[in-house]
């Protein structure tokens, strides 16, 4: 039996060949083939994916319910969750259902509109990082989403590790000049907040200056 041929996509052409580890993908040959515009998103953060693969992928949802998606799922812009995802299936169906979105590697994704985590794929990887999603690279609004962490604009976002338990000590200095280890959440700057506020010594009183409040 011949093997079955996938089209790679990555984010230009001298870009290395994608990892992107997918039950639906293995024992999949892939081509590296050059983009064409509009159908895998903006050239400043480009669709990533395997296109034209056969079958289906599970894709399981918020309330536990699995849902068969074509196995090519958000390598291009397209409006995947139309005739796919059980609200998109009925008379009344939501204005997201028919807006076009794709997958994106969001170190390589400079528009004004950030990628969100994809949650459709939770365990991919795309060269070693999670996969992300958008719809503004499709010249698509996400009506979807809930509102996005603050990390940062387009060409200068926030670094770090988000949602992370725990503290981490940091020793600082207090108005008297006594160092002491003070402790910080664990994802201290992971995304915009004003990290000082209250935690810092010199944070702490009315009195507090007002950088403490700069996120």
């Amino acid at each position: 039996m011949k093997a079955a041929t996938a089209t790679l996509l990555v984010g230009g052409a001298s870009a290395a060949v994608a990892k992107l580890r997918h039950p639906a993908l293995r024992a999949k040959s892939a081509v590296l083939v050059e983009r064409p515009l509009g159908l895998y998103g903006d050239m400043r953060c480009p669709c990533i994916g395997f296109d034209s693969v056969d079958g289906d992928t599970l894709v399981t949802l918020s309330n536990t319910t699995q849902v068969a998606f074509p196995a090519d799922l958000g390598a291009r812009c397209e409006a995947w969750d139309n005739k796919h995802h059980p609200d998109c299936k009925e008379d009344d169906e939501p204005d997201w259902c028919r807006q076009k979105w794709c997958y994106v590697d969001s170190c390589n994704c400079d528009l004004p509109v950030m990628p969100k985590m994809a949650s459709y794929v939770p365990d991919a990887l795309f060269q070693g990082k999670p996969v992300f999603f958008s719809y503004a690279t499709c010249g698509s609004k996400d009506l979807w989403s809930d509102a996005v962490p603050k990390v940062g604009t387009a060409g200068c976002r926030c670094i770090g590790f988000d949602n992370i338990p725990g503290t981490i000590d940091i020793k600082l200095e207090d108005r008297n000049g006594k160092a002491s280890a003070v402790s910080y959440p664990a994802e201290i700057g992971g995304t915009c907040n004003a990290w000082d506020d209250g935690v810092h010594p010199m944070c702490r009183g009315e009195d507090a200056p007002k950088w403490c409040k700069q996120r």
